[in-house]
């Protein structure tokens, strides 16, 4: 009887250890479980920290890109405002060239006319 009372000793030993392990086993795997889970779960909220910074970052580069167009429009009106204004100086300065050419040419003329003749010519040239 002795004989079955170390066996049924042994068994429950074998028992409570089997629950041991098992135990320690699930403590183990729900440590690694753990361990593989959290680290994911913090570089997920990183990632997503950096996806809102990323996200704001792309909104106000879309809006300088707005500005930047409506600078570049108002840029080309001016452009147009400058070439049509270039435009009418050359014109200004051709026919400013060409009065002092008629001009010239007739006081040139003019330089050998006596004082009622000058007189005239002056009195003709200012009332134009």
């Amino acid at each position: 009887m002795s004989l079955s009372k170390d066996v049924k000793s042994d068994m429950n030993k074998v028992t409570t250890y089997r629950y041991l392990l098992a135990i320690a086993t699930a403590i183990i795997v729900g440590f690694i479980y753990y361990v593989w889970t959290i680290p994911a779960v913090v570089q997920n909220d990183k990632y997503g920290e950096q996806k809102k910074i990323i996200d704001s970052l792309t909104a106000q580069i879309y809006t300088l890109q707005k500005e930047q167009l409506q600078q570049d429009s108002i840029i080309c009106l001016h452009k147009d405002s400058i070439a049509v204004l270039d435009h009418d100086i050359d014109l200004k300065n051709e026919e400013i060239a060409n009065i002092r050419k008629y001009y010239g040419k007739k006081i040139k003329d003019n330089e050998y006319l006596a004082p009622p003749e000058l007189d005239k010519f002056f009195a003709d040239r200012y009332q134009q």
